[in-house]
């Protein structure tokens, strides 16, 4: 077997080159020739023992990641945020309250919510994120009960849109009867869950909307 040809420049001294099953050690700057004859094959029985040790650890990371999974409350799909009253601070937890039974009013359940005023830099007063959680704004827990519920229903709605994204967006009848727009989408899957907000829906729009609702696009 041919030896590894490798830089003659030695690191403190020393430099240990491994490769094609060959480990290569030199003391000082040499020739090639030098580092040819230093050349030792690696034993089969070291090999074996090194390549135990990484099972071993590839094991016990395994074993690690599956410790943290099920550690998760299994209620909240991956990727969804979840706050509780009990984690927002002062007055803010009975607002949290609030706005978390509107949402599981409307469908919501299990899905993540969070106070935050970073939607549109602070100027819309909730927006849903396409990893299926939604988030609000604390004035939003001041709202009378019936635009609550319609603003946490229009948030749903994008993210029910946001699972049938690609497929929605090739959809002519979406272009067509919603002119490609999701907000006006999710005005009107509102208003098939009995949730009404200022812009009306025709009944063929509200029946071809009730299909975003179970991931059907027609």
């Amino acid at each position: 077997m041919r030896a590894m040809r490798v830089l003659s420049f030695a690191i403190g001294g020393l430099l240990l080159v491994a490769g094609a099953g060959i480990v290569v050690l030199v003391g000082q700057q040499r020739g090639d020739d030098d580092v040819q004859r230093q050349s030792v094959p690696v034993a089969d029985r070291e090999l074996t023992e090194t390549l135990a040790g990484m099972r071993v650890t590839v094991a016990e990371l395994e074993a690690t990641v599956v410790a943290l999974v099920e550690a998760r409350p299994h209620d909240v799909p991956k990727g969804r945020r979840v706050q509780t009253a009990s984690s927002v601070q002062g007055a803010d937890a009975d607002g949290h309250a609030r706005v978390r039974e509107a949402l599981d009013l409307v469908g919501g359940e299990g899905v993540g919510l969070e106070q935050s005023s970073s939607c549109a830099g602070g100027t819309a007063a909730a927006c849903a994120n396409s990893n299926g959680y939604i988030k609000y704004r604390a004035d939003v827990a001041t709202w009378s009960d019936s635009r609550l519920n319609w603003a946490m229903a229009h948030e749903l709605a994008h993210i029910h849109q946001f699972r049938v994204w690609g497929t929605l967006n090739e959809s002519s009848a979406y272009q067509e009867m919603f002119g490609g727009d999701p907000e006006f989408l999710a005005n009107c899957m509102a208003v098939v869950r009995g949730y009404a907000g200022s812009v009306g829906c025709d009944p063929e729009q509200q029946a071809w909307a009730s299909g975003i609702w179970v991931g059907v696009v027609r």
